[in-house]
């Protein structure tokens, strides 16, 4: 019946099959096996340049160092990931830990650039966000729609997203951001419809109402409420008038929304 306590103490665990090298600054140590110097260092530096700008975009000061990790194997990088990964992913961000994986093939330098970035947002998005316990909540359209859109600077939309977005817009087929508050489509097509969306519906936030509105509301999101009440309290639009605002933006006709009755707790 006797107990002892000890102090936390850190374990690391790194992929000793691959022989990595590394660059590193006092904010970020990179990690990659594939591809020469210039490969590497490319990535590092546009990883550097994008900290940069979502730190004085944000507000954000990365505190503890970030890890990136650049698989140049499909099959490593799954088996990285562990089970469960779906087929489409690319790059899997853990905020919890300050660590990223990401697939570039050696070959893909501008491609690694866009989804270094895209993961390293995801990282101080939600840093900045994070509520007391360590959980953030926002909706997952805005969350892969911020990383999307700090891919690039300008911010440009890729032809993977920008694609099936135009395609949905002329058929009238565009999912409803309700359904994608959630986790995205399971199905490759739908998932990168779902990123499109999320990236134009930033966009037009951007466009519409400021980068400023934009700070309110990752604020908003980290005291934590309703989805529909901090849209409401910030852009005064639920996520529905949200929608019909940004779509007759993009030139897509509304959708019909039915009545929306909120329970009062009995």
């Amino acid at each position: 019946g006797n107990q002892l306590q000890t102090p936390k103490q850190n374990f690391r665990v790194e992929d000793s099959a691959q022989a990595w090298q590394k660059l590193a600054n006092n904010k970020l140590a990179f990690y990659w096996y594939a591809g020469g110097d210039g490969f590497g260092r490319g990535l590092f530096e546009r990883a550097v340049e994008a900290m940069g700008y979502l730190e004085k975009d944000t507000g954000v000061t990365v505190e503890r160092p970030i890890q990136i990790w650049i698989y140049g194997n499909r099959a490593d990088f799954f088996r990285a990931l562990g089970p469960g990964a779906r087929d489409w992913t690319g790059g899997r961000a853990h905020p919890e830990y300050g660590i990223i994986l990401i697939n570039v093939d050696a070959g893909a330098l501008e491609w690694g650039k866009a989804a270094t970035a895209h993961e390293l947002t995801h990282i101080i998005i939600h840093e900045r966000i994070r509520g007391p316990l360590g959980s953030i909540s926002m909706p997952q359209w805005m969350d892969e729609g911020l990383a999307v859109y700090y891919e690039t600077v300008p911010n440009k939309l890729d032809a993977q997203f920008s694609g099936p977005l135009k395609r949905a817009v002329d058929s009238n087929a565009l999912l409803s951001l309700r359904s994608i508050s959630g986790n995205f489509p399971s199905n490759g097509n739908d998932a990168s419809l779902a990123y499109g969306e999320g990236f134009s519906v930033v966009d037009f936030i951007v466009r519409q109402y400021g980068a400023g509105k934009l700070a309110q509301l990752l604020q908003a999101f980290k005291a934590g409420g309703d989805y529909d009440d901090i849209f409401m309290e910030v852009l005064k639009v639920d996520t529905d008038g949200l929608e019909n605002l940004w779509r007759k933006d993009i030139g897509a006709p509304p959708r019909e929304v039915a009545p929306r009755v909120k329970l009062a707790p009995s």
